[in-house]
């Protein structure tokens, strides 16, 4: 009797193993140990540069952890990323109206020094060139910073590079002209001015359409989203936005053309929420993303700057517009469905008024 008891025990036992492993192989239902979170494709850094102790970030991507901070006693704006990146820099306001940029190592934020080229910085994501822009129009040396060429005055600092054409697009003569620029050459090819309004800025290009995007300004609370195309010579689309600080961004296929419309939260000029996304192909638009937090359920409010995307085209992190006057903290959007999906914050107390500038880079070298 014993025996059997016994026999019928090892028989259960040797089922429930069977049973187990068969479980594991095809039941969708089984209990599965959580998988960690994705990491290591790329670097966001994110500044909150608007009051005089504001908060330099570096997050994880596609983790969107922050792995680093530092405290900066000063004010500034914009913030750009070397091509090797290793250096991080961070445009600096001063008390006696002069600025600078401040120069970090990117792999632990550690100050690394100072430099009076103020302007803004563009490169072309190799060692080959960078261009600065402040008035004029400078070729630098990517490594060194140093300036190598001069070929245009009097532009704004919001122009555009398109790196796989080696175009660069300038706004000249008060902001009324758009000319193209061959880096290669490092020559004026063309000029645009049979453009629609007046003062011209927040600059973009497609290559996939030859058509230009910019916005012109029209008062403190209205601005239009201009689509041009440089073949016909001529505006094929023109959509009213609620300010002139929100921003253009352009899918890496060239498909797809997203407007964020920024207001002016400090004047108290809300937008709906929306973010626009535009078919590049028709100028029509395709789709919007609403503005809330998928996460949580609950509204953010839409004053949006900066656009940042992905180059595996996965991905969008937003800014905060200029003139925002607090904004939530990074919204993430998923680019597959149009949806923000979740806000990164490391706490209430350290980052309030969300990020007035990011910037996307390779993951630092150890």
């Amino acid at each position: 009797m014993n025996n059997l008891k016994m026999l019928t025990g090892a028989m259960i036992v040797v089922a429930s193993m069977v049973l187990l492993f068969s479980c594991e192989r095809h039941c969708v239902d089984c209990p599965k140990e959580p998988e960690p979170p994705p990491s290591g494709k790329y670097r966001l850094y994110a500044f909150n540069a608007m009051s005089a102790n504001g908060l330099l970030m570096s997050i994880d991507i596609p983790a969107d952890t922050i792995v680093d901070s530092v405290r900066l006693d000063y004010s500034g704006n914009f913030i750009f990323v070397t091509p090797d990146g290793e250096r991080l820099l961070v445009t600096h306001y001063n008390n006696d109206y002069t600025n600078a940029i401040e120069i970090y190592r990117t792999r632990d934020l550690a100050h690394m020094g100072t430099s009076n080229q103020y302007g803004f910085y563009y490169f072309d994501g190799t060692d080959n060139y960078g261009i600065l822009v402040d008035g004029i129009i400078q070729f630098i040396d990517p490594l060194t910073l140093s300036p190598v060429d001069t070929i245009f005055k009097s532009v704004r600092w919001d122009g555009y590079l398109d790196t796989v054409s080696n175009e660069f697009f300038a706004i000249a003569d008060s902001a009324m002209t758009i000319y193209r620029i061959d880096c290669s050459d490092r020559m004026v090819t063309d000029s645009f001015s049979n453009l629609y309004g007046r003062n011209i800025m927040k600059l973009a290009y497609n290559r996939l359409t030859n058509d230009i995007y910019y916005f012109t300004k029209i008062s403190f609370d209205l601005a239009l989203f201009v689509q041009y195309s440089c073949d016909f010579d001529s505006v094929m689309s023109v959509t009213s936005l609620y300010g002139s600080t929100g921003a253009i961004a352009i899918s890496p296929n060239c498909k797809k053309v997203y407007v964020t419309d920024g207001g002016m939260g400090m004047l108290g000029v809300i937008p709906p929420g929306q973010i626009w996304v535009f078919d590049a192909l028709t100028h029509n638009v395709e789709a919007w993303i609403p503005d809330y937090n998928g996460a949580t359920g609950k509204s953010i409010l839409p004053l949006f700057g900066q656009f940042i995307i992905t180059p595996d085209d996965d991905r969008a992190y937003i800014g905060e517009a200029e003139g925002a006057g607090g904004a939530s903290a990074i919204p993430v959007v998923d680019l597959g469905i149009n949806r923000i999906i979740k806000t990164v914050v490391p706490d209430s107390q350290s980052f309030m008024l969300g990020a007035t500038a990011i910037a996307l880079g390779p993951i630092p070298k150890n």
